[in-house]
């Protein structure tokens, strides 16, 4: 009869997701329904809400490959700003089927309040987490092309390295920017890392030094002398620039000191439109105490 037919399809699709024959399957609702339990959905994306049975009863929520699709490119999107291959699909599909194969949802009989019910008393994988969680170990945290939260939290990574002026070398960088990305770390973490870091190399700057101070800050007066004596960009200005002119003797000299000892250190001072102007300053003066010019 035709709802014979229809009975022993819907068997065998429940029988696929579960990994077992249809007549295990049909053996398993038969039994179901003489517990007095409902019997358990068990095809492709189903959630498995119901179970019974003197013993622990399994369902398998097997992810089906249209929504795994869109869940893996999202993800990818998110975190590399790229989509998936086909083939990159196909791998993580065969795993996320395997671990959902391998973790089905397990549903006891318990007795509550004089009513027996069907009590689900543990999880399956779930396609978004699992999704996430093989994306951030496929993502290369070291490659210089990285996009999205990855690529971003790497670039931020490497700006905050240069305020604090510490060398990270990229893997370094990468591995900060994996903490990030994974919340294993907040930005104060990455800050904190920097900030011990930069006391080392900046000793005399050591007790300033914190989360939200960086080097940066603290010798922005000599960035600022720095650019403007050279009449440079204060963007283009890097902390390396000014360290032997900002520093004598282990101590951070003041904004005069500074320019002072730029002014006489720096060649690049020469050919500034202030030098010229002291030069030819100079010049006139010196004619005038000796009696040429007005």
């Amino acid at each position: 009869m035709p709802g014979d037919f229809a009975a022993m399809g819907r068997a065998m699709e429940a029988a696929n997701a579960r990994g077992v024959t249809w007549q295990d399957q049909v053996a398993f609702q038969v039994n179901m329904q003489a517990s007095g339990a409902s019997p358990v959905s068990t095809g492709a994306g189903s959630s498995g809400s119901s179970g019974g049975g003197a013993e622990a009863n399994k369902s398998l929520n097997i992810t089906g490959p249209k929504s795994a699709r869109s869940i893996f490119d999202v993800m990818n999107l998110k975190y590399t700003s790229k989509k998936a291959t086909d083939t990159e699909f196909s791998k993580f599909y065969d795993d996320l089927v395997k671990a959902q194969q391998q973790a089905p949802i397990k549903y006891e009989k318990k007795k509550i309040g004089g009513t027996w019910y069907n009590v689900q008393t543990s999880d399956g994988v779930n396609a978004e987490e699992f999704a996430e969680t093989y994306v951030f170990n496929k993502i290369n945290f070291a490659d210089e092309n990285l996009g999205g939260a990855a690529g971003q939290n790497l670039t931020a990574v490497g700006e905050l390295a240069k305020m604090y002026d510490v060398n990270l070398s990229l893997a370094e960088r990468g591995q900060l920017a994996k903490a990030l990305t994974t919340g294993a770390d907040t930005d104060n973490d990455i800050r904190k890392t920097l900030a011990d870091k930069a006391k080392l190399k900046y000793k005399m700057l050591a007790d300033d030094i914190t989360e939200t101070v960086t080097v940066k800050d603290l010798l922005a007066e000599q960035l600022a002398a720095y650019s403007r004596t050279l009449e440079l960009n204060q963007a283009d200005v890097n902390i390396s620039d000014i360290e032997s002119y900002a520093f004598k003797e282990g101590k951070l000299l003041n904004t005069s000191e500074t320019i002072q000892n730029i002014k006489n250190n720096n060649v690049a001072y020469r050919s500034t439109a202030q030098a010229n102007q002291e030069a030819a300053s100079f010049a006139l003066g010196l004619a005038r105490s000796i009696g040429y010019g007005v």
